[in-house]
């Protein structure tokens, strides 16, 4: 799709089938490296103080408001449309606000 032109380009951080520690120091080969429409990243941004931060931040808040009975900062909900196993109030910024 790439190379036909259906998407406008890629941006990746994970290379399932290319062999980046390979026991050779040869450049990667594979089509999706070479590509004009291909932005190509290592996957370190996890790693960063700020991401660090930013998900033990959430992971707390997210604990406090559920221990407190509350759904967690709407901010912090991926799949919305889940139901709790059990009946929870509506988010309560007051429990635990989040800095990001």
């Amino acid at each position: 799709m790439l190379a036909s032109g259906h998407l406008g380009g890629a941006g990746l951080d994970t290379f399932g089938v290319i062999e980046i520690f390979g026991e050779t120091e040869a450049v990667p080969t594979h089509p999706v490296v070479t590509a004009e429409n291909v932005i190509a990243t290592p996957h370190v941004s996890g790693l960063s103080i700020e991401a660090s931060a930013d998900v033990s931040q959430g992971s707390v808040g997210n604990l406090v408001c559920v221990l407190k009975g509350h759904m967690p900062h709407p901010d912090q909900i991926v799949n919305r449309e889940v139901v709790p196993r059990l009946a929870l109030e509506p988010y309560d910024p007051s429990l635990f606000e989040p800095s990001f």
